[in-house]
């Protein structure tokens, strides 16, 4: 659109403004307003965070304080399988017998943990997932809202990065495969352009992230990735490794990705697969490019 120098001028003290640039600039300025709005991250996110920096800053330090975050049908499993309930895991805190894997207690703050945490919504429901390098374990902590405004725990499981030795657990050797299965899958289709065998691998909450920094949810990793001109030629993993952690599989490894133009890109990967009533679906991949 090109403004008429001769069209009606706004008037203020210092200067003429077109009227019908001025127009534009409002137009495009409610999109962008709108648009911001639209993307604005989840409100509850920032209530979740604050809950969890609470419940850190009371670890070990105040069991009422606990006792008031969490539900009376708390749940707490520990890194070895040990289960305790509210009455056993507040006993534990006050004995002192507690992990002191968490995070600076007493010094917490919403914004200081919130880049730290992953958190998913499922109506009143949040689960949310720590990763503690230092410890190598996983936390996860569901949140429930019964009154649909107070957040409190309902369950806290502690899940080891490394396992022991010894025989291999059948379960986990099945999973093993089954993700193996998906990842082969995952890679016909990709070669394929098949976007409907991309949209039952690919979880609703999909969080596809390229080497380019390029993000992009499921209809778009779908769309990318099957258009004309945009499907790839070929996919070559190597050292792949596969963690499970219950319903959650952690694909780690290196690969050459050729372009539909015969180009390829060397990238290291992550791919984290969740298994839900459809099977073993992606829902979070990161790749980044090597020299």
């Amino acid at each position: 659109m090109r403004c008429n120098p001769d069209s009606t001028a706004v008037t203020s003290a210092s200067n003429r403004f077109p009227f019908c640039c001025y127009d534009l600039v409002m137009r495009l300025c409610t999109i962008m307003i709108f648009s911001a709005l639209a993307y604005a991250a989840d409100p509850r996110e920032a209530q979740i965070a604050a809950a969890q920096a609470s419940y850190w800053n009371c670890w070990g330090v105040d069991s009422e304080c606990l006792s008031r975050l969490v539900t009376d049908d708390f749940v707490q499993i520990l890194g070895s399988g040990k289960r305790r309930d509210k009455a056993e895991f507040l006993a534990a805190m006050k004995a002192g017998t507690f992990s002191k894997g968490v995070p600076s207690p007493g010094t917490l703050t919403a914004s200081s943990v919130a880049p730290d945490l992953f958190i998913r919504f499922y109506g009143d429901t949040a689960v949310v997932t720590w990763l503690s390098a230092r410890r190598g374990e996983i936390g996860t902590y569901v949140w429930v809202a019964p009154d649909g405004k107070s957040w409190r725990m309902a369950n806290h499981q502690i899940t080891p990065l490394q396992v022991g030795t010894g025989a291999p657990n059948p379960d986990t050797s099945k999973a093993e495969k089954e993700v193996a299965a998906a990842m082969d899958a995952w890679k016909q289709a990709m070669v394929k352009g098949d976007a409907a065998a991309l949209d039952k691998l690919y979880h609703k909450d999909l969080t596809y992230a390229h080497s380019s920094a390029k993000n992009e949810n499921k209809a778009e990793a779908i769309e990318s990735a099957t258009k004309a001109g945009s499907v790839a030629k070929g996919i070559d993993l190597h050292g792949t490794t596969t963690r499970i952690y219950g319903n959650t599989a952690l694909v780690k490894g290196t690969g050459d990705f050729t372009n539909a133009t015969g180009g390829v890109t060397h990238l290291d990967f992550l791919m984290v697969w969740l298994k839900d009533a459809q099977g073993w679906q992606l829902v979070a991949r990161q790749s980044t490019k090597l020299p």
